[in-house]
């Protein structure tokens, strides 16, 4: 499938908890009424009053069904959110995520002071049963170096600079060679590193923790102006 035939998802519906910390998205396919994608579900919770944000996206297939058609961590794990919030929530989730104001899906989360620290990025959203893509946009402290760093395996430096479409992937085939350079095809030993963090222009430290156990392929593009 190629990625550039996504045109975004249109909310369908919109559900809340009463104390407001959790949101529900129903979305549908702007796929010109091909029948090409799935409709989706996406839920937010509001894990703590610092701004911590779970987020699941899936097929509503996947969501109605009682096997799980994809992985999905364990729901006492993870989702069982008294046993995962330290102290009580007394913010809501508004406070931290914005919700485009269009009929488009799309979404940004914002520090305590309200700056942005991620946005998604609409046209990078596919969820399927043997393929997924999905892409965040965030400005970096252009002052720090632009500090990124996560993803992939590499054998020197961890700091990821002056990446123009590198490629770094998440348990691949095992290779025997260990050095992830960034360019395709993807070079990683044994590697799986589900996590990536940076210093936001607000100069927020952000951490981004993607859960899955797909092989993965992540594309990085820094130094964009945007």
């Amino acid at each position: 499938m190629d990625p550039q035939y996504c045109k975004g998802f249109f909310y369908n519906s919109q559900i809340k908890e009463d104390n407001d910390t959790y949101v529900r998205f129903d979305l549908i396919p702007n796929d010109d009424g091909k029948g090409t994608l799935k409709d989706l579900i996406a839920e937010f919770w509001l894990l703590d009053d610092e701004g911590s944000i779970n987020l699941e996206i899936t097929t509503e297939e996947d969501y109605n069904s009682g096997g799980k058609i994809f992985y999905r961590p364990p729901m006492p794990e993870f989702y069982t959110l008294d046993s995962y919030r330290s102290k009580p929530v007394t913010k809501k989730i508004f406070e931290f995520l914005q919700q485009d104001n269009g009929t488009e899906f799309a979404f940004a989360i914002n520090n305590l002071k309200g700056e942005v620290v991620y946005r998604s990025d609409p046209l990078r959203l596919i969820v399927d049963t043997h393929f997924t893509i999905n892409g965040g946009l965030f400005k970096t402290n252009s002052k720090n170096g632009y500090p990124l760093y996560g993803i992939g395996e590499r054998a020197g430096r961890a700091h990821l600079k002056n990446q123009q479409d590198s490629v770094h992937t998440l348990w691949p085939l095992d290779q025997p060679n260990p050095i992830d350079d960034g360019k395709a095809p993807g070079k990683n030993l044994y590697g799986y590193q589900p996590v990536y963090y940076y210093q936001a222009d607000t100069s927020d430290w952000m951490a981004v923790f993607d859960i899955g156990t797909y092989a993965s392929d992540y594309f990085i593009n820094t130094n964009v102006d945007g």
